[in-house]
């Protein structure tokens, strides 16, 4: 999840783009925008109306020289009507019409933005694309751009920050992004604590509720590859930029007692993490005991390779359970700090509702990305402090690997071998 407060995006534009006469210009670059151009001999009225309520948003004069621009950045069909001043005809009208046009939709231009807010992101740009029939493009920051970029289908081309001065006749942009000091809602038209995370994104790109239902995961293209690990096993994720992210349960030793059960069915546990410890402050975490060392600083596709062949993933609301779904690769995601609706469904979503939980998408809450124990209803309180996430039980999270089929197989594997096993010794003995 993005813990920038305050995105970060590519070129800010400057004249309107789209010219209608030698006195009016217009386009819908970040909010719809029209300009009276400093030769006109007289004001305009313009008349700006949110197309889908009736609403009249803006009706007054223009003067030579100014730009009207709507308040409101993200999608919406807007209606605009222009007439010289003193006439009672419209000079000029015209709608919000995508198809056939250059759109850029702007991804926050910082490297730091999260794995999983750029998937989240890419999931709804196909489906924005095709309602629109646009040439969309996207500007996003490496490395998610390349790994994204080649599953994407016709129409959407990814570009860097520092192409987008380079799209001709551009028509419209809008950026997406955690708008966290939105109080006008001018950037989202809903709060991403309600929406999800998730959610947030198809809402800024004007996609309604029953559009984001049963949408594919992005497809991520990876060469042809051995799988690299022939035994069996699973990858695991235990790190996090903050406390309340990880997966605390059992007094810190759920993970070992984690490990120690997935080895005893037969798996091997690949710890896939970044950095084999992660330290901030007075945080830190490591490998679990017993699990192996995958860490480092590896391309993505590597991970997406691991986490193709693998039989699951365990981990908090993190990229690589992102990057997991992206592979059809059961997740067993393990949060108790972001309700249900945050991520993508999986069926395997672990939490313990006896506990506070849900503070992410708590409006009351908002998230401090500098306080690694951040914890807004009880940071401090000995015995409560990030129970949503200690009160999540080693049996809680067992209970949910044990309905995946693929550890269903596995066992019985297990059993059917140890069983072949002592078949053989029998015999032996006989």
């Amino acid at each position: 999840m993005e813990d920038n407060l305050n995105p970060t995006y590519g070129e800010s534009f400057g004249e309107p783009t789209q010219e209608l006469s030698k006195e009016l210009s217009y386009d819908f670059l970040d909010g719809a925008r029209v300009k009276v151009a400093d030769t006109a001999r007289q004001p305009y009225n313009i008349k700006l109306v949110h197309k889908p309520s009736g609403v009249v948003c803006h009706d007054g004069l223009v003067k030579p020289g100014d730009t009207l621009r709507s308040s409101k950045k993200y999608y919406t069909e807007w209606h605009v009507e222009a007439r010289r001043a003193g006439d009672s005809v419209p000079f000029q009208t015209w709608d919000t019409n995508l198809s056939d046009r250059n759109v850029l939709v702007q991804c926050p231009g910082t490297k730091s933005v999260a794995i999983g807010d750029m998937v989240a992101m890419a999931t709804w740009l196909p489906v924005f694309q095709r309602k629109h029939q646009c040439n969309l493009y996207v500007a996003m920051a490496e490395p998610m751009r390349s790994l994204l970029s080649p599953g994407m289908p016709k129409g959407v081309t990814f570009i860097p920050h520092s192409d987008i001065i380079n799209i001709k006749d551009l028509y419209a942009e809008y950026r997406l992004g955690l708008h966290w000091n939105d109080p006008e809602h001018d950037r989202a038209p809903v709060d991403h604590r309600l929406a999800g995370n998730f959610r947030n994104y198809a809402y800024i790109l004007g996609l309604t509720p029953d559009e984001t239902v049963g949408v594919p995961h992005p497809s991520i293209v990876l060469e042809d590859g051995e799988r690299e690990v022939m035994e069996p096993y699973v990858c695991i994720a235990v790190q996090a930029s903050a406390a309340c992210k990880t997966w605390q349960g059992d007094n810190q030793r759920g993970w070992y007692t984690l490990v120690r059960r997935l080895k005893a069915a037969g798996y091997r546990v690949l710890c896939i993490d970044k950095e084999p410890v992660y330290a901030k402050d007075e945080w830190h975490m490591e490998i679990p005991n017993g699990a192996e060392d995958w860490t480092g600083d590896r391309p993505l596709r590597e991970r997406c390779r691991l986490l193709r062949h693998a039989d699951f993933f365990v981990g908090g609301s993190s990229g690589l359970a992102w990057l997991a779904w992206c592979m059809d690769t059961p997740v067993v995601l393990v949060s108790g700090f972001t309700e249900d609706f945050n991520e993508f469904h999986t069926p395997y979503r672990v939490r313990n509702r006896i506990s506070c939980s849900g503070c992410w998408n708590d409006v009351s809450c908002q998230f401090d990305h500098g306080d690694v124990m951040w914890c807004p209803r009880h940071k401090g309180e000995p015995g409560r402090m990030h129970e949503c996430s200690r009160l999540i039980t080693t049996k809680l999270v067992m209970e949910a690997v044990e309905r995946i089929p693929a550890y269903q197989r596995q066992v019985a594997s297990l059993g059917a071998a140890e069983e072949a096993a002592r078949d053989a010794l029998e015999v032996k003995r006989h």
